[in-house]
């Protein structure tokens, strides 16, 4: 069975496969499948929302305590992905920290065009 905060979920595995991420730094590249696009054709706006979700957590993740729950999300979403778009996750940093709060920024851009994404 699933022990939650400890392992992926199906959730999470389903969502996030096909993610990079390169030790002690979170950049990444993410090429939509077509298991995450809408009826046309565009990366859907709750698999943006996952994903901005997912990295900005992983940003402040301590191992071998339990991940916690987004309370609070602003995505601004300044552009579109269509399938087998390459998404590059050009920062995930850490704001700042207050007890067990933290605030982070993930921007994310088009690989090929450049263009900003959300």
């Amino acid at each position: 069975p699933h022990r939650v905060g400890h392992e992926c979920s199906f959730y999470e595995d389903f969502a996030l496969r096909g993610i990079r991420v390169d030790p002690c730094l979170v950049s990444c590249t993410f090429t939509v499948p077509p298991r995450l696009t809408d009826r046309s054709g565009k990366l859907a706006t709750r698999a943006i929302a996952n994903l901005v979700d997912e990295v900005g957590g992983a940003v402040v993740h301590v191992e071998g305590l339990p991940m916690n729950v987004s309370v609070d999300m602003s995505i601004s979403f300044l552009a579109s992905a269509k399938l087998h778009d390459e998404l590059e996750i050009i920062t995930s940093r850490v704001l700042g920290q207050k007890g067990g709060y933290a605030g982070t920024v993930v921007l994310v851009k088009n690989k090929q065009t450049g263009e900003l994404f959300g």
